[in-house]
């Protein structure tokens, strides 16, 4: 469809320049011209960069006290194994700190992270408004959808932030353990997202209900087999024995790597929600 001559450009309220663009069209410039699909929201991140750096910050700082949070109970575990009282309080203390950072922390990734959604939502529901009015969008009852994606489209934006930074920081827990303990956290991860979905995938009846007994028989076979792989370092001297409860942070892996998995199929959904948008170009 040919873009009229005379809507080429639009004005609002804080004086911004405004570009049509052809749905479909994938490329941007500064004179101000097109952008869409992917790049529409990678124009929104450029923009508001100073108000997501400091969510994703925060939720780095989140997920790496929970990591940590985690990490200590395994040395609290350690300590009542071997019967050391005293190093067993010093832990407890360490851990009731360290969880109240969590909660600290949690709280202010949560405050600043509300702030910015709320100002990116803003921008793209006025440009969706701002687009339909131009003409763009032949299907207004979807435009109206579309604007409501706004804030679900950068919660998953943040959570996949969170779920990557948390699988980060358990891995970097596993490997301050031992790297042995690390690579049976990776392969259990790996044993735990893929065999469920492969026998689920078989026809018939066994493909509807394999998937759900494979997943407990993996997750619990798993855990036999991070307790096996943590003795060794342990025998040798080299790790505590506490390690042999590392499967929790393996859960953390797990289950950040699986957020991070659905919120980017979420990121990818919006895709036809910024190929309608007309955006601020001249800022672009």
């Amino acid at each position: 469809m040919d873009i009229p001559a005379g809507a080429c450009h639009a004005d609002n309220d804080s004086g911004d320049t405004l570009a049509m663009h052809r749905p479909g069209v994938a490329y941007e410039k500064r004179d101000g011209t097109y952008i869409a699909g992917r790049n529409a929201m990678a124009y929104y991140l450029r923009k508001n960069w100073k108000k997501i750096v400091l969510p994703c910050f925060l939720t780095i700082l989140t997920s790496g006290a929970f990591a940590l949070w985690q990490l200590g109970l395994l040395y609290a575990l350690d300590a009542a194994v071997r019967l050391e009282q005293k190093e067993l309080m010093v832990w407890i203390g360490g851990e009731l700190a360290v969880i109240a950072l969590y909660y600290v922390l949690r709280a202010l990734k949560r405050t600043v992270e509300v702030r910015a959604i709320r100002e990116l939502s803003r921008q793209v529901q006025n440009d969706l408004a701002l687009s339909m009015d131009a003409g763009l969008s032949r299907d207004a009852e979807r435009c109206r959808l579309q604007r409501t994606l706004g804030g679900t489209v950068w919660e998953s934006f943040f959570g996949c932030i969170g779920g990557v930074a948390g699988a980060v920081c358990n891995m970097a827990a596993l490997l301050s353990l031992h790297w042995i303990i690390l690579a049976a956290g990776l392969i259990s991860t790996a044993a735990v997202l893929t065999l469920p979905k492969l026998l689920g995938r078989r026809p018939g009846r066994l493909g509807e209900t394999g998937g759900i007994w494979a997943a407990g028989f993996v997750s619990s076979a798993m855990i036999l087999f991070q307790m096996a792989a943590a003795a060794i370092p342990a025998i040798q001297g080299e790790a505590m024995l506490g390690a042999a409860g590392a499967a929790i942070l393996t859960s953390g892996i797990t289950s950040g790597l699986q957020s991070a998995a659905v919120c980017r199929a979420s990121l990818a959904s919006a895709r036809s929600c910024f190929a309608r948008i007309t955006v601020r170009s001249g800022d672009a």
